[in-house]
Order: structure tokens, then sequence, then C-alpha cells
């Protein structure tokens, strides 16, 4: 009998047809970790593996079962698992298998603040905030529906007139995972209980907050300071109605709640003050007092916290932001002025306003050549610079400068004091240098003509000055003169101009003696006696010298010649035979005593 099982058996093994693997699964709970699994597979199989695709759970990892049992496993970790069923052959080798992706989803962690509220007395209403707190990214749902008009917020305001449970309903809207936690307000006919509470703002960047305790006497007070990040301080029991102060973690708004209770507590009161931290404002100008010229203007920059207003607003382009231009006509003060939700600051700045520098020069009118001292009428400024109109430029309040051209020149002077500056513009006039030159009629006469006229030639000149060499002068344009005595003159002639430049030319002239020379027309060698008119001689004054004189007979022929004045001629040839009664030609030379050459000739008679 044990052989027929046995080989049946092995024949429905051998000619087993294997069905599809599948499994059912119930997906986790939110925020639970384990989850079961039905396996759901057909036909006739050997084995079954699952695998859950959670290593960190260790060997829980993995199940073996023979029969089609319900499997449970608690994962690890919150995530996403792909969790496998293996039909195994006798071999326990895979055959087949189905995988399904399990999400196992961490719910919403919800804590509402406060966790409970007072036993509110039957007559009494109140407003109050529940809080839920939560990654505000997420759904909201309250129930009842709350009087704030953010019904999806985490912070929702009722006000309290009846016993009544308050639901809070938060959905992970990535997951669709839901939290729901409540919390019950409840009014009982007790003894009113009274929570009141002033507090004082803090000052801007400052994070103590005072509260005074005004509630009704009672046992003992709770003060929630709705400050979760300042730790174990957010929550302060006292026993009495003094004044408390919290240092808040950061800026910020704060729901601060004072709670009050009776002995036994069961009663209780609570009221909540909304309490705004503010960051201090700062305000902070990058320029420095600074001082422009008058009509001028300067950007004014800063920086702060908040918004920002300039004043005063005269002579600004804008009172509003952190840059304006200032271009006020007096020396002004302008403050900035942040406001950062009414934390203010303030920060100033000078403007001060300086006068363009008032100066001139003196120009005068010039010769070519001629140096002149330019000078500034104020020289108390900075910075002086001249621009003479003619390329040359110089630095200082003093300047000397010359022209090598006439004409106008556009003589400026460019003055700088700070930040104010000036131009000052004068027309100067170069006038042509003076040209002397004159002409005479001659330039020598003898004393009894002498009588000169001398022309003026010159140029670019308005008067003249004439000096004659023999002291005496003229302011005749063209004079003339007539010189007393004998000699040589130097004749200077100075013309200038308008400005007095001048210039001077000279020339030379000679006046000379009247030279009377008297030769006889004949005469009648003697040599007997009477000796009158007996020699040809010429008579004249004395200091004559290079005397020569020579006779020649009426063919040309030399008869006589002397190179003294004594020697006269007697009538004979040079080789001392008698010339014949006629006339002869005579040829006379010398020079006078003032050195000029003379020479006579004419015809003398001899007579016999």
């Amino acid at each position: 009998m044990r052989k027929v099982i046995t080989f049946l058996f092995l024949f429905l093994l051998l000619n087993k047809t294997y069905s599809a693997v599948s499994y059912t699964y119930t997906s986790p709970v939110c925020g639970t970790l384990t989850t079961g699994f039905t396996n759901t597979s057909t036909g006739l199989n050997i084995a079954y593996f699952w695998s859950f695709d959670d290593p960190t759970s260790g060997a829980s990892n993995f199940a073996f079962n023979l029969t089609k049992i319900t499997q449970s496993h608690t994962f690890s970790a919150y995530g996403t698992y792909n969790v496998k069923l293996y039909i195994l052959d006798l071999s326990n080798k895979p055959v087949d298998s189905v995988t399904h992706q399990i999400l196992v989803v961490q719910a919403p962690n919800v804590l509402i603040i406060p966790s409970s509220f007072k036993t509110y007395c039957q007559g009494d209403s109140e407003n109050n905030f529940i809080n839920a707190t939560l990654d505000p990214a997420f759904k909201y749902t309250w129930n009842p529906t709350p009087q704030s008009t953010n019904a999806t917020g985490n912070s929702v305001e009722y006000r309290f007139t009846h016993t009544q449970t308050y639901t809070v309903t938060v959905t992970d809207t990535t997951t669709g995972c839901i939290s729901t936690k409540s919390i019950t307000v409840n009014f009982v006919n007790c003894t009113p209980l009274t929570s009141q509470f002033t507090f004082v703002a803090p000052l801007c960047g400052v994070l103590t907050a005072n509260f005074k305790n005004m509630s009704l006497v009672s046992h003992h007070y709770i003060w929630y300071f709705g400050d979760p990040a300042s730790g174990g301080s957010n929550i302060l029991t006292k026993a009495d109605t003094s004044s408390v102060s919290h240092t808040f973690s950061d800026t910020g708004s704060f729901y601060v709640s004072l709670v009050v209770f009776d002995s036994l507590e069961t009663k209780k009161d609570s009221s909540v003050k909304l309490v705004k931290i503010y960051k201090q404002s700062y305000a902070d100008i990058f320029n420095k007092d600074t001082t422009i010229c008058i009509r001028s203007g300067v950007t004014l920059s800063g920086t702060g916290l908040g918004t920002a207003v300039w004043s005063p607003a005269t002579g600004l382009s804008t009172t509003t932001g952190y840059t304006t231009i200032a271009s006020p006509s007096v020396t002004t003060t302008y403050y900035l002025t942040t406001n950062n939700n009414s934390c203010t600051a303030i920060d100033s700045v000078k403007v001060i306003i300086q006068a363009k520098p008032v100066t001139n020069f003196k120009v005068d009118s010039l010769c070519i050549g001629d140096y002149y001292t330019f000078s500034a009428y104020n020289q108390n400024f900075t910075y002086y610079h001249w621009d003479f109109g003619d390329g040359d430029t110089a630095i200082g309040a003093n300047a000397v400068h010359s022209y090598d051209s006439s004409g106008v020149k556009l003589v400026k002077l460019y003055v700088i004091d700070g930040p104010c500056d000036t131009q000052i513009t004068n027309y100067l006039y170069v006038l042509s240098d003076p040209i002397a030159s004159f002409t005479p009629d001659k330039l020598k006469a003898e004393i009894t003509k002498a009588n000169f006229t001398f022309s003026n030639k010159s140029t670019n000149s308005m008067t003249y000055i004439w000096d004659f060499g023999d002291q005496n002068t003229s302011t005749d344009i063209s004079p003339t003169h007539t010189y007393t005595d004998t000699g040589w003159f130097q004749v200077i002639l100075t013309a200038k101009n308008k400005l007095g430049c001048e210039d001077t030319v000279s020339m030379i002239i000679r006046v000379d003696n009247l030279y009377k020379y008297f030769v006889p027309s004949a005469f009648s060698p003697n040599e007997g006696g009477p000796y009158e008119n007996e020699v040809f001689k010429a008579f004249g004054p004395a200091g004559t010298t290079q005397f020569q004189m020579t006779i020649f007979d009426r063919w040309g022929e030399l008869v006589f010649t002397s190179t003294k004045e004594t020697i006269a001629w007697n009538g004979r040839s040079s080789d001392g035979s008698i010339c014949g009664t006629g006339n002869y030609v005579y040829l006379i030379r010398f020079k006078d005593p003032t050195g000029k050459r003379l020479v006579f000739k004419g015809i003398v008679t001899l007579l016999r």
C-alpha cells in the first residue's frame, strides 16, 4: 500500500502543471511598519519563498513556506520596498515569481498647542488661538470650522462658548497619510476666574519682553510664550502674580498665553496676546561730510533695514529710497531715516556749500617781446592755471610772459578752490614793434648850405624824437635842421608807438667848411724885377695835403710839375728853358683840411 501511495505522489509531481504565482497585501496603515501578505497562488506547488527587499531587517528579510499561509513583515524603516514571492520546485529553484511595490509611509506627527485649555465657567466666552505644529505645506482641516479665514492653516482662532471638542486633521499632501488630534474645552458651573496680563512691546532689536500679570487672585499661573525654540524657558509656572520676562529665541510673532488655576485645579482661565519682536533697524550713509560747489550736486547713498526717507526735502532729487542727489543752496545736514516695522534708525551727513572763487586779472596792451606780469587779484585759492592764448601756459597766481607776434590775445585764467572752479577771460592787445627809418635830403653840405631835411620812413609808431648830433632835438615827424658848425654829425631817430615801445636808427652826415682857393689867370715872369706877378701860384688856406700841380703846353706836353704848394711855376720848363708867351693848362690836386680831395684845372696865360 505504501508503495502505491509513493508512486502516486511521484506521478503527481512528475505530471504537475504550474499555475501563476500571486499574492495580495493590505497597505500599511500610515505610521505603522508591519504589513500582512496573503499567498493567492494557484496550482499544486511544492514550496514558497518570500523576499521583502529589506536587508536592514536581517534574517526576517526572507521567509520560506511549504503552504500558502498568510505572511507578515515588519519593515525596518519607512520607504518603498519591492516585495517578491517565488514558487520553488523540488530542488528549491524558483519556477515563477511575482513582485509588488509596497509603500510604508510615516503619518504626520501632530502636536496641538496648547495641548489643553482650562475648563471654562458656564456663560464665559473667549476668543483664543489653537496652533498645530507641523510643516505648513501639509493640509489642515479643522472641525468645527474656525472663525479665522485661514481654515486650512496650522493656526486658527475659535470663540469658546460651550463645551466643545476641537479637532484638526492633517493630511500629508505627498503620501495621503492622515493624522488627527483633538482638544476639548469644557464649560462648567464654577466661580469665575479671570486671566489677564499686559506687556510693553520690546524696543527694536531687543529679544526680551516684560509681562505684567493683571489676573484676579488665583492659586497659580502658567505662562506659555509660544516660543518652542527657547527650550525649557518656553513655559513658566508662577505661584504669584509677579511680573515675568521672556527672552525670545528670535524675531517674529509669538502668541503668549497666561493660564490661571484655582486651588483644586478644577477651574482655569487663559488669555492670549500676540507679541511681535522686531529686528533693530540701522541706517548708514556711505558719504562722509562733503563740500561741493554752489549750484552743483552730490549723490548721497546709504544702506539700512526697511524703508528709507531723506530729510529735509530741500535740494533733494527724491526723499525716498537709499540714493538721492543733493543740490542745496546753503550748507545743509541731511538725515537718512530707516523704518523697519516702526523700528527706526537715523544717520546724517553734512553737505557744505562753498562759493565759486571770485577773482580777476588786469591786462595792458603790450609790445612784441615785452615781458608782462599777470597777477590774479585774489591769491588765496588752491590752484591757478594761465592760458596766454598763444599756446603757452603757466601755473601760479602770478605769471610772467611775453609774446613774439602781434594781434589780439585771448588770455584765460582757470582757478580751482576745493570743489569749485571758475574761469576768467580777458583780451590783450599785442602791438607790433615800431621800426624807425629816415632818409636825409643829402648826406653832406658846406657850412653855407648846411640846411638838411629828414624824411621820416618809420612804421608802427606815433611819436618821434630826433637827435641831430649837435645838442639840438625835434619831435616833428619829418623835421628840417640847419647846422651852424662843420664836422661829422650822428643823427638819431627814436620812434615810439602808443605804448612807449621804441626803435632807433642813426645816420652820419657831414658839414664842410666853405673852401676858397685862388688861382691866377695870367702871370709875367720878370726875373729882373720888379717882382710882382712873376710866378704862377695858387693861394688857399693852410693845411692842404697831397698837393700836386702840373703845367701843360698847348700841345699837351708836360712843362712843369710840383708836389709842394710852396714851389711855384716861374715860366720855365722842367729842363730850365724859358717858355714862350702863350696859354698853358694847369691841373692842381690836393686834399683840404677836412680830407676832401679837390681838383682845380684851367688855363693860365704866360706874358713876357
